[in-house]
């Protein structure tokens, strides 16, 4: 079974944060334009952990990208920064939800909700 942003809606999880379960991720968040013009950036995320003070950015650690030939490099510096903060060597693999978390996270938790998603449509049929 895939897993997709769909099945995991089914079981509650809706956005990188319900599927982190508290652990340090990596999101991509597009450019905004208007008043608060804010530039396209990697953001490293922990719930309950400030990386940097600035309230804007609500103690996230942000990597701001400034044209599309910084993409890669700004990410690379975001999995150098999740390296260091974890002081592990990890491979940073893409989830459901388009953010990037641990690889060995990512296959416990997509196994979790497989088994979460065929509990759910077992007390479903069974009705």
């Amino acid at each position: 079974m895939k897993l997709t942003k769909k099945l995991c809606s089914l079981v509650g999880i809706y956005n990188p944060m319900d599927y982190s379960l508290g652990n340090v991720y990596i999101d991509y968040h597009p450019s905004q334009t208007g008043r608060m013009a804010l530039s396209s950036r990697w953001i490293v995320v922990k719930r309950g952990h400030k990386f940097q003070g600035h309230w804007m950015d609500f103690g996230n650690k942000v990597f701001s990208i400034w044209g599309r030939t910084e993409k890669s490099a700004k990410f690379d510096e975001a999995v150098k920064f999740v390296r260091d903060f974890l002081q592990a060597e990890v491979e940073m693999v893409k989830t459901p939800m388009g953010s990037f978390m641990e690889k060995s996270f990512v296959e416990m938790r997509n196994a979790q909700i497989v088994e979460m998603v065929k509990a759910k449509k077992n007390e479903n049929s069974g009705m």
